[in-house]
C-alpha cells in the first residue's frame, strides 16, 4: 500500500483544486482546464480509497490473528485474502498514477472555448452519500 500512498500525493486533492480554481492567476483571456481538474480530483479520490480499503483489510486480518477464525480452511481463505488485497493495491495505485499523469499532461489553462474549459456533464445516478 505505500506505492498507493505517494501516488496521489501532490497530483490532487487541494493542492489541485486551489491551483485551478486561482482564477486571478490566469493567463489574460483564459480558464482553468476542468479536464485537468478531473483528472487530478480522481486520483486523490483514488488515492484516499486506497487507504481506506487497505484500512479494512488489515481489520480482517487484525481478526484471524486474534483466532476470529481458525483451521486448514482459515489459513487458505487468509492466505487468498492476502493475494486480493495485493491485486488491489496494485490496481488502484496504477489507476492513481494513471489518472495523475494524465491530469499533468493537461495545460492548466484553456480559453474559455476550447472543450476542456467545460466540466464534466452530471452522470445520473444515486447523489453521493447515497441519499
Amino acid at each position: 500500500m505505500a506505492g498507493m500512498a505517494t501516488a496521489g500525493r501532490g497530483t490532487g486533492g487541494t493542492a489541485a483544486t486551489a491551483e485551478l480554481s486561482d482564477q486571478a492567476t490566469a493567463p489574460a483571456g483564459q480558464v482553468a482546464n476542468q479536464r485537468r481538474a478531473g483528472l487530478l480530483a480522481a486520483a486523490a479520490a483514488l488515492d484516499a480509497a486506497g487507504a481506506a480499503i487497505a484500512t479494512a483489510f488489515d481489520q480482517v486480518g487484525a481478526l484471524l490473528e486474534a483466532g476470529a477464525w481458525e483451521g486448514r480452511a482459515a489459513t487458505a481463505w487468509a492466505g487468498e485474502l492476502s493475494e486480493v488485497r495485493a491485486g488491489v493495491a496494485r490496481m488502484l495505485a496504477g489507476t492513481t498514477m494513471d489518472c495523475a499523469a494524465a491530469g499533468r499532461t493537461q495545460p492548466q489553462w484553456v480559453m474559455p472555448d476550447d472543450p476542456r474549459a467545460v466540466g464534466p456533464a452530471t452522470v445520473p445516478g444515486p447523489a453521493q452519500g447515497g441519499r
